[in-house]
């Protein structure tokens, strides 16, 4: 989470036992392009019509990003959006 945060990307929590249609509706809601997920996530996600581009968080991954050794540098400011977080409606 912290990643996205400094990639300036914004992180909406899908809920991994979430019924599919519900989460291509917050999918579609939140013009989400990216998601990342593990192995498990990637498969079952990939059962959606309109499936965003989906990248496996794993130690492949993990090993194949070069090394930084500084935050990297966006254009997020204080009114950026950080967390989108979609309720059943009933909690508010």
């Amino acid at each position: 989470m912290l990643a996205i945060l400094q990639a300036g990307g914004v992180v909406v929590p899908l809920g991994v036992t979430h019924p599919l249609a519900r989460v291509e509706g917050i999918i579609k809601d939140a013009s989400i392009s990216l998601i990342l997920v593990d192995k498990g996530q990637k498969l079952r996600l990939n059962e959606l019509a309109h499936s965003p581009f989906l990248v496996t968080v794993d130690s492949a991954l993990h090993e194949s990003l070069p090394v930084k050794f500084s935050a990297p540098q966006t254009a997020c400011t204080p009114s950026s959006g950080a967390w989108v977080i979609f309720t059943s409606g009933s909690t508010g």
